[in-house]
């Protein structure tokens, strides 16, 4: 019995349990186990709400049972929510959204639902605003921010936050991404969430003073590199060399031909067999800022998506992984995922495209488990890393 996507608590086994029998002993299947046909009828659904910050409770609605810290980010901006979603995967949180001055409705109800104690808000007051602030702290709720002076300086609390919670189980060598634009951040957002991997942000050719600070701080020199030269520069790397401790960095560089490429390039270079698969807009960001930590939380990637039908890539990805998904998930409406997207991920996983699995889950009850220990993520496998060194003054 494999990834029925049936939670724990349902009676029903789910992938990684272990079932343990007497010698002598006869197994018999039980009635209520699923057929292959009723798990695969909702093999891929689509989690959305009215609008991003509806769309990201549904989210967390669909997929976390409980919760006892949540991550709060602005759902208007996306600049300080790139680094955010390492912190949701160490603390099992959900990443929800909220306009600048004021909470959405129903966001108090599903951390009331999660049972959630504390949220930790990433991004100064400019992001997220004291009203916010103070009605969560009004609903006996904990509030912790983690900010800095600007984008780049928040993602460098967030890996300091990281590093005082994770300590030497914090992976070495960070995501390095362009903090202006979102598709490279949000492709990277699921495997480190999963591994809690920290995403530093930079800009395209110049390596900001914080990170730079940070580099020399932590005595980092070894980076993954989400996105081609335009997105993070040479001239970046080489900055970053001139900023180290030991005079020399080693990078690995992923990317594709473009944002949707890149998404489906670092699934590749993840390797593995995926059981989940989330797919977003790669043309807007809200959805894709919930809908990659939840990603990391089911140890599979988030495709960034056209609107109008997957990239040929992307379809061969989730084919190449039909026989063991037992979820496809699609951020947000519509408008920003098209029904052409389901289409071709029911074609893909060998769903026929008769309507099933496409149905909406507002408000829907059910909650598919998470994959607790990450097991279909292997890694990033067999990168070649160049070194560049201090340049002599």
């Amino acid at each position: 019995f494999k990834n029925a996507g049936y939670g724990s608590g349902s009676g029903v086994p789910r992938h990684g349990d272990s079932i343990t029998v007497s010698s002598g002993a006869t197994v018999s299947a039980d009635a209520s186990m699923p057929t292959e046909a009723q798990w695969r009828s909702d093999l891929v659904t689509r989690v959305a709400g009215s609008d991003r910050y509806s769309t990201a409770i549904q989210i967390s609605r669909r997929n976390h049972r409980t919760a006892s810290t949540v991550v709060l980010c602005a759902g208007w901006a996306f600049p300080d929510a790139l680094s955010a979603a390492p912190l949701a995967g160490s603390y099992d949180a959900p990443l929800l959204l909220t306009p600048r001055d004021a909470l959405p409705a129903g966001l108090l109800a599903e951390i009331d639902r999660l049972g959630a104690t504390k949220v930790i808000v990433v991004g100064g007051a400019a992001a997220v605003g004291a009203a916010p602030v103070a009605a969560l702290q009004a609903h006996g709720l904990t509030v912790e921010r983690i900010s800095g002076g600007d984008r780049y300086a928040t993602s460098c609390a967030v890996y300091a936050a990281l590093k005082a919670r994770e300590g030497s189980g914090l992976p070495a060598e960070p995501f390095l991404v362009n903090g202006d634009r979102f598709p490279d951040a949000l492709s990277a957002a699921s495997y480190a969430a999963c591994e809690r991997r920290p995403i530093l942000l930079t800009k395209a050719s110049f390596c900001p003073y914080s990170v730079r600070t940070l580099t020399r701080q932590y005595s980092l020199n070894t980076y993954y590199i989400i996105g081609g030269t335009a997105a993070v520069s040479d001239d970046v790397i080489q900055q970053l060399a001139d900023a180290s401790v030991s005079g020399q960095v080693y990078y690995a560089r992923l990317a594709g031909t473009d944002r949707y490429d890149t998404s489906a390039a670092l699934a590749d270079a993840y390797g593995g067999h995926f059981d989940f698969v989330g797919i977003a807009s790669g043309a807007s960001f809200p959805d894709g800022l919930a809908g990659g930590a939840l990603c990391g939380a089911r140890s599979g990637p988030l495709l960034l998506t056209p609107r109008d039908g997957l990239t040929p890539r992307e379809e061969a990805l989730i084919a190449d992984n039909a026989d063991w998904l037992y979820q496809v998930q699609a951020f947000g409406g519509a408008g920003v995922v098209g029904a052409r997207v389901l289409t071709d991920a029911r074609a893909a996983t060998g769903v026929a495209a008769s309507g099933v699995g496409a149905q909406s889950t507002d408000g829907g009850e059910r909650v598919a488990p998470l994959s607790a220990q990450g097991a279909t993520i292997l890694g990033l496998q067999g990168q070649r890393f160049e070194r560049v060194t201090r340049r002599v003054r």
